[in-house]
């Protein structure tokens, strides 16, 4: 089952959470947990990029992080990524030179997705 993070501590993370909601039928299951055909909306009260071990306990076959981004640039974009650091320093959250494993299906999925939705705007 696929699993989507929201944190409550990132405003961004939440209006997503909400979109979905909204958009896509995410029925209440639990005081956190929300469920819409096959996939479960998660909300977390600490901030996701340190949020060690996230989904462990969780039947989760794919893990979507709502998160909010800020560029040195500037550039207002929606990314999709996989989660870590490729360097030695780990800022916000993970560990130094760790990269999560991920699916390249859904990477290039969701990346084709955002271009379709970023073309009707």
């Amino acid at each position: 089952m696929s699993v989507i993070v929201a944190s409550r501590m990132d405003k961004v993370s939440m209006r997503v959470a909400e979109i979905l909601k909204e958009c896509y039928d995410f029925g209440e299951v639990d005081e956190n947990l929300y469920r819409s055909h096959g996939v479960e909306l998660r909300i977390i009260e600490e901030r996701h990029v340190y949020a060690d071990g996230l989904g462990e306990d969780w039947d989760a076959d794919l893990l979507i992080v709502a998160s909010s981004h800020r560029s040195e640039a500037g550039v207002k974009a929606l990314l999709t990524h996989p989660v870590g650091n490729w360097g030695p320093k780990a800022e916000l959250g993970g560990s130094p030179r760790t990269l999560s494993a991920t699916s390249a299906k859904a990477l290039y999925t969701s990346i084709n997705f955002l271009k379709e939705e970023a073309d009707r705007l």
